[in-house]
Parts: structure tokens; sequence; C-alpha cells
């Protein structure tokens, strides 16, 4: 199994709809793409906000596949470049991904 780990910290005046639209825009992803196995989004719980210089990021997905054919068929479908590029690209500060084996 691969698992893909998206993080992304907002630009500071992003509106909270635009960001709603973007759990919108996710949410029919696992229903969508044969390849997803296993699908979590959310915001950042804000946890950290009384421990000083620690900063979060703001939104994860975490998505798994079967295995690496399956990661690379959903990096390039058409709906998921359309979604990135639409509503969240235009609002991104800051992104760090990670893909591994589980």
């Amino acid at each position: 199994m691969i698992r893909h780990v998206l993080l992304n910290r907002w630009k500071p005046d992003t509106p909270p709809e635009a960001i709603a639209k973007v759990h919108e825009m996710l949410a029919d992803f696992p229903r969508r793409f044969p390849e997803i196995k296993g699908f979590t989004t959310s915001g950042d719980a804000g946890l950290t906000g009384s421990l000083g210089k620690l900063k979060n990021m703001d939104f994860i997905v975490v998505i798994d596949f079967e295995d690496e054919a399956g990661f690379h068929a959903y990096m390039e479908r058409e709906h998921h470049k359309h979604v990135v590029h639409t509503y969240i690209a235009p609002y991104r500060q800051e992104t760090a991904r990670i893909q591994y084996t589980f």
C-alpha cells in the first residue's frame, strides 16, 4: 500500500468559504477515483496555539492506494488536476507532501 500525505498552509487572506469549497470538491474523490482505497481530509484542530513558535499546517489530505500505479493514475486524472488548480492553488501559501509504503 502507498500512502500519500499532503499538507497545506493557506494564504492569510483565504476566505472561509474557499476552504469549505475545497472540502466540498474533495468529498467525492473516493467515489470518483477507483484507485483510492482510503481517504481522509481535515483542517487543523488548532492545538498548538499555546505552544509558542510552533505553527501547524492548516489542511491535510491522506489518501491510500493499493500500489504505485494507483497513485500515478490518480495524479494524472484531469478532475484531480482541475480541483487542485481551481480550488486549492489560488489559496495555497505552502505545501508539503510525502508518499510512503505501509
